[in-house]
């Protein structure tokens, strides 16, 4: 299979909870933020839930299109990142041993974080330095997600130091989103009008310890990080990536031929792939279609034919079909039932993942 976007790895929820809340704190209600998602603010609230980077990408895409693309939207939802919210990872990162190690270590265990955009370790002027690449985040988001992730940056290193850090944070932005990347935290120095995104060490201060510095404890949150990068990496094969393409843009509904075609595969390969993964084409379309059809019709509220042609459904008969054998009911019933009368027949399985740490 070809390789998967550097950001399409499985995260722990914070990620989603700093989108939905920075929309509510604009008045976008948590449901439109989720839309799309395969989640509910219940689900958020569960410490164990982690979720695919796809499904965090939809979250941000529903803000901005609730919001618009405004300077400052993506600085805003990560200056909402503590170092807390990084788990293991940005414990392993506060107790590294020098400031040179706290940057091989955000780089290495960096599919650990939410960041979208791709960490690549670089020799800089006066200094070591990490690009931050942004090359295959989908266009639409490139700025929201730039900012976003520089500002959580500038959080995790600033609170790995206590408060400052003996860092320069570089960035291609001017204007008003670099007055956003600048009022993340005062202490931080940040210049903007560069030609990349870049994170720098001075070179004085690589060997320098940072206040919470301890060896010991270092090497067991390390292990502690290879440990659940390995959980995960058990967690994910190509289910989750046809997953992810069918949640991209369900109106589209693409044939599995489509989808073997977007991953530069045989449709007879990616069959087979995802039969060794006890999976059928099929059955993990209707899982799809089934969660976000009453997703849109109880969470967003929409009409049978909204959500018919949300689905990409051609006319009402089609879509009544599909959702009664997925449910047992027809659409329509389905919402005008009583809400304290729960799902009838059973309601399609939601589609989480849950994992002890959090990462």
């Amino acid at each position: 299979m070809p390789a998967a976007p550097s950001w399409d790895f499985l995260r722990a929820s914070a990620g989603v909870r700093t989108v939905v809340d920075a929309g509510v704190a604009r008045g976008v209600a948590a449901e439109r933020c989720l839309r799309l998602t395969g989640l509910s603010p219940r689900d958020l609230e569960s410490p164990d839930l982690v979720v695919e980077a796809g499904q965090e990408l939809q979250a941000m895409r529903n803000l901005v299109a609730a919001v618009g693309d405004e300077p400052g939207l993506g600085a805003d939802v990560g200056r909402r990142f503590t170092l807390g919210t990084f788990g293991i990872w940005g414990y392993t990162l506060l107790t590294s041993p020098t400031w040179a190690e706290v940057v091989s270590t955000g780089v290495r265990f960096a599919r650990l974080s939410y960041a979208f955009i791709r960490p690549v370790r670089t020799a800089a002027q006066n200094g070591v330095g990490i690009d931050l690449d942004p090359g295959d985040v989908p266009v639409d988001l490139v700025d929201f997600v730039v900012e976003r992730d520089l500002a959580a940056a500038i959080m995790l290193f600033t609170g790995v130091g206590g408060g400052t850090a003996p860092l320069r944070f570089l960035t291609r932005f001017s204007g008003d989103r670099l007055a956003a990347i600048r009022d993340v935290a005062p202490s931080a120095r940040v210049a903007g009008a560069r030609a990349v995104d870049r994170i720098v060490v001075d070179s004085a201060a690589t060997s320098r310890r940072p206040p919470q510095a301890d060896a010991v404890t270092r090497h067991d949150a390390g292990r502690a990080c290879e440990e659940l990068l390995e959980r995960r990496a058990r967690r994910r094969g190509v289910a989750a990536r046809v997953r992810a393409l069918l949640l991209r843009d369900p109106a589209q509904r693409p044939t599995m031929s489509e989808v073997a075609a977007r991953l530069n595969v045989d449709p007879r390969t990616l069959r087979r792939h995802l039969a060794l993964e006890g999976v059928r084409f099929d059955a993990l379309r209707d899982e799809v279609y089934s969660t976000l059809a009453v997703e849109l019709l109880d969470t967003a509220g929409l009409t049978v034919d909204e959500t018919r042609r949300r689905l990409g459904y051609a006319d009402a008969a089609s879509f009544t079909h599909a959702f009664r054998r997925w449910t047992g009911t027809t659409p329509g019933a389905w919402r005008r039932r009583a809400p304290e009368a729960g799902p009838p027949g059973g309601s399609p399985a939601r589609r989480s993942v849950s994992d002890r740490s959090s990462g």
